[in-house]
Parts: C-alpha cells; structure tokens; sequence
C-alpha cells in the first residue's frame, strides 16, 4: 500500500463526521491538503470539518508517523479550541513575521499593525519551542485566550493575512465587508489520485477588510492573488509534480459580509 492509500485509509478509520456532510467528500478533502503538505506546497492544514478530540488527534499522529514517506509532517493539538494542525516539520524553519500582514480587528476603521501582537506572538514562539523539544510526533498545547487562538490559527495555517484583537481578549464581532481570495489547485484525470483526491480542491482561502483593497495598499487583491499564485506554481515546477496537480486556478469573491471573524 502506498502512501496515498495508508492515508486514506487512516482517515476513514478514525474520522467520524459529526456534521451533515459527506464522510466520503470531507475525508478526500483533508487527504489533499495532507497530501499538499507532504509535496511541499503548503506547510499546514487544519483539521475541519469534523470534531477531532484529543484521542483522536493522537491516533492521527501514529498512523502519520508509520506512514515512512509522511515523516515529514507533524500535528499540533490545541486542548482549549481541540483544532488539530497538520504542519510541514520545515514550517518553524520556514517561517517568517514579516510575511503576514495583521490586521487588529478593534480599531474602527481596522488597521494593518506595525508587528505581531505580543501576545499572538508568545503563543506562537511557545508552540515552536515545544516542537523543538518535544521528541515525539505530536505537540499538544494549550492556550486561554480566545482572540490569541485565531490569530494563532491564522499563523499556522501560513495566511497573508491575520486578524487579531489588540485591545480586548474577545472575539470580534459585527459586520466587516471583506474580500476572500481563494486559491484552488485542479487535480489531472489520474484514476489512482481521482480515488482519494478530490477534482477541485481549494488549497487556501483567507480574507482582507475591503478598504485596504488599494493599488497603495501591502494587501491589495491583485498583488496577492499574483504573488499567492506564483508561489503555488514555483512550488509546483521545483517538486516537478505532474502527476496528482496541473495548475492553479485562483477565484476572488467580493463583498462577502462576516457576522464573526475567525479564520
């Protein structure tokens, strides 16, 4: 059994969806977007979709860790939320602060910050370092706040984009008119990948306040959505990958109103 299959198979075994969704669609789903990790085009993935306890995030790690060519991947388990990362292990290696653009939520109108908010930025260096440390497949944390959580997802998932909340340890809520830019990457006729993978995956979706959407502005829509799709392409052409991806399609959808801000 190869390792698309012994992937598949894992998360038949030991997804239950919770939700009125299709086991069969979700379970495709998340198996690409480990797969994108394993290919080096993404470094990490949440989880979603289903609840996933800790048990059950454990169980995950073990079957990924007897997988031999899925030993690069690791999973982040946070206890306060129960989100389930699936992270590259080149991710903390990789990344970078000055990449993301964050956006602080209790400023009316929103602003782009300078830097990472101290506190988003603790729990981030707090979860690095115990993967350092820990030797073993997978980290479990724990973090209170809840505004930290979001940003925190935000971080890990590798968005250009993340919200946070400087001035109050709450969720922010209301109505915000955004832009979402979604990328998607479209999957070959293989009948062996056409098994496991879905024919359209969306491989990152993220969201930015419409008023930044500026030629001046660092998050103006065009300019990330060429700079997001050439990164995916680059990827793409360096693995020499032909076989599972062909190209990258990248949608934008306009205007969309949010009664909660989260990821």
């Amino acid at each position: 059994m190869d390792a698309l299959d012994s992937l598949h198979t894992l998360f038949s075994q030991i997804l239950i969806d919770n939700r009125k969704r299709s086991p069969k669609n979700l379970i495709k789903r998340i198996v690409a977007d480990v797969w994108a990790i394993h290919l080096g085009l993404r470094l990490a993935c949440l989880l979603d979709g289903v609840a996933i306890n800790e048990k059950m995030a454990i169980k995950i790690s073990q079957g990924i860790k007897n997988i031999l060519e899925l030993r690069n991947l690791l999973v982040i388990f946070e206890k306060a939320s129960e989100s389930t990362f699936i992270i590259s292990v080149e991710f903390f290696k990789e990344f970078n602060f000055n990449s993301i653009n964050f956006i602080d939520l209790s400023s009316l109108p929103p602003k782009i910050l300078d830097s990472c908010p101290l506190a988003v930025q603790k729990a981030f260096l707090a979860c690095r370092e115990a993967c350092f440390s820990q030797n073993s497949e997978i980290v479990i944390v724990k973090f209170e706040l809840p505004s930290t959580l979001i940003s925190l997802a935000g971080i890990l998932l590798n968005y250009p984009v993340v919200y946070c909340n400087s001035s109050a340890n709450q969720i922010f809520s209301g109505q915000l008119i955004v832009i979402q830019v979604n990328l998607l990457e479209v999957f070959t006729n293989d009948n062996k990948a056409s098994c496991f993978l879905p024919q359209e995956h969306r491989l990152m979706s993220f969201s930015f306040p419409i008023e930044f959407d500026k030629p001046s502005s660092p998050i103006e829509s065009k300019t990330l959505k060429n700079k997001l799709k050439n990164y995916f392409q680059e990827k793409l052409n360096f693995n020499k990958i032909h076989q599972k991806w062909k190209t990258v399609n990248v949608n934008l959808n306009q205007k969309i109103y949010l009664d909660r801000v989260a990821l």
